[in-house]
C-alpha cells in the first residue's frame, strides 16, 4: 500500500538521493505488487473454491441421473401394468381364453431385461447390453377370487452408477364383471 508523503514526512534535507515517494525499502516492495505469500493464499482460496464448484456440479449431475433412472423405471411399470390391465375380463370365458386369468397363478414372471425405450431382451444381456439393458422386470397377477379383482404387481429394479440397488414397486386392482 503506498503511503502519501508530505513534506513533513520526508527524508531529511542532508539527504539528496531519498527519493521523495518512498520512505524506506520496506514500503518500496509493498509498493511494488502482491508478495509471494498473498499470491499463493489467493491461488490457494481459487482452488478451494473451484474444487466446491466442481463437486456441486457432480452431485447435480448425479442427481439428474439417478432422477432420469427412477423416471425410466417408473415409465416401464407403468407399462407393463397398462399391458395386463388392458386385456378383457367381461365374462368368465373370455377372461379363460385371452383375459388375465391365464397369467393369474400369483408367481413371478420370468424376468424381463428391458431398455429404457421398453425392449425387451429375450435372454441375459451379455456384457455389451448390460448397460442398455440395465432394467429388470418382473410382475405378477393374483385372482383375488369370484367378484372380488385382480391384483397386478410390476417390479422394477436397476442398479446406480455407485451399484446400489433401486426398486420400484406399482400395485394396480382391475375389477372384474363376473
Amino acid at each position: 500500500m503506498r503511503r502519501l508523503l508530505t513534506r513533513a514526512n520526508r527524508c531529511p534535507a542532508d539527504r539528496a538521493a531519498c527519493s521523495p515517494c518512498v520512505v524506506n525499502p520496506t514500503e518500496r516492495s509493498r509498493a511494488a505488487g502482491f508478495t509471494l505469500l498473498e499470491v499463493m493464499i489467493a491461488m490457494l482460496i481459487g482452488t478451494i473454491a473451484l474444487m466446491g464448484s466442481i463437486a456441486i456440479q457432480q452431485a447435480i449431475v448425479n442427481g439428474a441421473k439417478s432422477s432420469h433412472d427412477a423416471s425410466v423405471a417408473q415409465r416401464l411399470a407403468s407399462q407393463k401394468s397398462e399391458e395386463l390391465s388392458s386385456r378383457p375380463t367381461d365374462t368368465f370365458t373370455v377372461d379363460m381364453n385371452c383375459g388375465l386369468a391365464q397369467f393369474a397363478n400369483n408367481t413371478w414372471s420370468e424376468v424381463e431385461y428391458v431398455n429404457a425405450m421398453g425392449k425387451v431382451f429375450s435372454g441375459v444381456p451379455t456384457d455389451t447390453n448390460a448397460t442398455n439393458y440395465r432394467w429388470r422386470r418382473q410382475w405378477k397377477v393374483a385372482n383375488l377370487g369370484v367378484g372380488m379383482p385382480y391384483n397386478i404387481t410390476v417390479v422394477v429394479v436397476w442398479m446406480n452408477d455407485s451399484g446400489d440397488g433401486k426398486t420400484i414397486r406399482l400395485d394396480v386392482e382391475r375389477r372384474k364383471a363376473w
